[in-house]
């Protein structure tokens, strides 16, 4: 935080803005997505995309990892279609400390119950 507080100085004093100072602009617009539990509303409110808390982890056994696919596919369902044909992703906060071996489950998982198969 120190070093983008440190920028923000710099970018006053100078009477430019930052991305000016690092290089110049690059895009006309950014990509914003949502971190929500409604990926549905945020993709009604136009976000780019969509990042959602996964409720359970490794210590909730296969209970748990049953109900994050479940979640998974509810948020799946939950997305429209693009009449433009462009992908509104859906990304996962792994916030609850997901050990390698229950990710690479998780992950095989959505593969096998997800994507393969909507």
């Amino acid at each position: 935080a120190v070093d983008l507080a440190l920028w923000d100085l710099f970018g006053k004093f100078k009477k430019e803005p930052v991305y000016n100072l690092i290089g110049g602009k690059c895009k006309d617009k950014i990509p914003i997505y949502a971190t929500t539990a409604r990926p549905d509303i945020a993709q009604s409110l136009g976000f780019m995309g969509a990042k959602i808390p996964l409720p359970y982890g490794p210590g909730d056994g296969e209970q748990g990892m049953k109900a994050n696919i479940d979640r998974l596919k509810e948020v799946v369902a939950s997305i429209t279609p693009r009449a433009n044909g462009v992908a509104f992703p859906i990304m996962i906060d792994c916030y609850m400390s997901l050990t390698v071996n229950y990710t690479l489950d998780l992950l095989s998982r959505m593969k096998r119950d997800i994507i393969d198969n909507p």
